[in-house]
């Protein structure tokens, strides 16, 4: 059962473009990294990967640990991914409006204000929060969206097959594989919005074209 719970707190104008998805940890928190270095704090171990985490924690150690990181004061600090101010801020002035989507457990306590909190402190603009158990509560609420950016290959290609086009932050943290056709592998924010503008031109000009012929 869904345990979505939404939360508005920047909403504005209808967007004329439509609504885009971004994922939260990944896409504008630096995860896994920050989560890797909260347990090497936490432990003295040095992990390159999750796997590598999950196969050397027990599961207990592990649990306890990401509940001491959600609770703490150390992801709440973190510096965003380069470009993610600039990137939302494009975004509202092209016309979109962003809906941010987290798996982060909305129960836990001020998990929610925190992460609100730490958007607003970087400057992060969007229009829809949402805490949810997956991909598929977000079209579910928002089935028409423009396009998605996703950190992680499985879920980008999720998304392409419902038919979304999708961006793919590289990381080397994930094997990209195979990638469905709808998917496009960008090294940051700055692709996705040189992408954006150059087919905004190309719509423009062929309307001006179609105007004045």
């Amino acid at each position: 059962m869904s345990s979505m719970h939404s939360e508005v707190p920047k909403a504005g104008k209808p967007a004329s473009k439509g609504v885009c998805y971004c994922d939260l940890d990944g896409v504008f928190a630096s995860y896994p990294e920050c989560w890797l270095r909260f347990i090497e704090t936490k432990t003295g171990q040095h992990f390159d990967s999750l796997q590598e985490a999950k196969e050397s924690l027990s599961y207990a150690d592990y649990v306890s640990l990401k509940n001491d990181y959600r609770s703490s004061d150390f992801k709440y600090n973190l510096t965003p991914r380069r470009g993610s101010s600039d990137f939302t801020r494009f975004l509202r002035q092209e016309g979109y409006s962003l809906v941010i989507a987290t798996t982060r457990p909305f129960s836990h306590p001020q998990l929610m204000i925190r992460t609100i909190r730490w958007l607003d402190k970087n400057n992060i603009l969007f229009n829809d929060l949402l805490f949810c158990d997956g991909e598929l509560d977000v079209v579910s609420k928002y089935p028409n969206l423009s396009f998605c950016v996703e950190d992680e290959p499985h879920v980008a290609n999720i998304m392409a097959g419902w038919g979304y086009r999708t961006f793919l932050l590289r990381s080397s943290h994930y094997d990209i594989g195979n990638l469905h056709k709808n998917v496009t592998v960008v090294d940051g924010f700055e692709d996705i919005m040189e992408m954006i503008k150059n087919e905004s031109n190309k719509d423009e000009n062929s309307h001006r074209k179609q105007k004045y012929p």
